[in-house]
């Protein structure tokens, strides 16, 4: 009987073991141009656009080494992912432990810097409960990461978003109604990640209000640095 691509595909699926996998995804990779090669795109007849890319924060050269450095990539992103959803619900022990024994929070804007142990505990404060129950979100934007080694640096934005509490309220069929959200803040981050025991955790943020300052331009120009 005729299956159809879908089920065809569940079923080969299924049929290949783990190693089959693996050993897929190692020849995959060695198909892949060496780290530090340039891959330069196709001219067009009409005009000339030339686009490259380099791979410059790897620099390994077989492929289990390049899939191993895939995979850690993976984790810092699962890493920094959850880190919004932890702060907008309260969880202080699990925000707590992202950040290894010597991690440290450095305020927006040179506001000062907090401990793993700071962190727990303003997360408990009633002032921090007084946020949640009025409504806030972390929303941050998906991270550019370079991993060296044990070490990391990643960056992304970072949008302070609480709901208004009055004005106009707005209809949408469908969709409900609201009176709106309000941007407090954007910013961007700076996170050095270290390789632990138990996996990448953060051993330092830095955050910067895109305001035009200085410090703004400085951190961006990191997040622009190979």
């Amino acid at each position: 009987m005729f299956r159809t691509p879908c089920r065809a595909a569940a079923s080969l699926s299924s049929a290949l073991s783990q190693r089959t996998v693996t050993a897929f995804a190692v020849a995959a990779f060695s198909a892949l141009p060496p780290s530090g090669s340039t891959c330069r795109a196709a001219s067009p007849q009409q005009g000339h656009v030339s686009l490259e890319s380099k791979v410059t924060d790897t620099h390994v050269s077989s492929p289990e080494s390049r899939l191993r450095a895939l995979e850690d990539k993976l984790a810092i992103y699962d890493l920094l992912a959850i880190q919004p959803p932890l702060s907008d619900s309260g969880a202080s022990e699990s925000t707590g432990s992202l950040f290894s024994e010597d991690g440290e929070f450095a305020l927006p804007d040179g506001q000062g810097r907090m401990s793993v142990d700071d962190i727990k505990r303003y997360m408990g404060s009633t002032d921090y409960k007084r946020i949640l129950d009025g409504g806030l979100a972390h929303f941050s934007s998906h991270p550019l990461v370079r991993v060296g080694g044990n070490s990391a640096v990643a960056f992304n934005y970072l949008q302070l978003i609480v709901p208004q509490h009055e004005g106009e309220v707005t209809s949408v069929p469908g969709l409900g109604a609201s009176k709106g959200y309000f941007l407090l803040r954007v910013a961007i981050c700076r996170w050095d990640i270290v390789r632990t025991a138990n996996g990448w955790r953060v051993r330092k943020r830095t955050a910067q209000s895109l305001d035009g300052s200085p410090a703004a331009w400085a951190l961006l120009r990191e997040a622009l640095q190979r």
